[in-house]
């Protein structure tokens, strides 16, 4: 099984790593990997989950989608059963990126268009 983190330093992201098994590959750019270890001091766990532009989604991440009603806008958190989840900062309701092991539908409109460090900043 593959883990993938986003690497950041002084709250600055400076690259990527994978775990595969007992092995760790690093990358500052996502594309060329090595085993050269990029210095950080925290990290973003990789949702498993792509944007609409195959961006990929990491904890932290803000995202907007497309309801029926209009832009919803969330962050991307672990949720009680420490699955990944997005909490709607206006609604406060808590919508899953998977149910029963399938990723949730949102008609292709998830998108990130941003991060912050804590719910605090919504």
């Amino acid at each position: 099984m593959e883990i993938q983190y986003r690497l950041k330093k002084d709250g600055k992201f400076v690259g990527y790593s994978r775990e595969i098994g007992t092995r760790y590959f690093f990358s500052k750019d996502g594309f060329w990997w090595n085993g050269s270890e990029i210095d950080y001091d925290d990290k973003d766990l990789f949702t498993g989950v792509k944007d609409r532009n195959r961006n990929k989604i990491f904890v932290g991440d803000v995202v907007e989608w497309q309801s029926q009603q209009n832009v919803q806008r969330g962050i991307v958190v672990f949720g009680q059963d420490q699955n990944c989840v997005i909490e709607n900062n206006i609604t406060q309701e808590i919508i899953p990126l998977f149910f029963e092991g399938e990723m949730v539908a949102f008609d292709n409109s998830l998108v990130v268009v941003g991060y912050v460090n804590s719910t605090e900043h919504l």
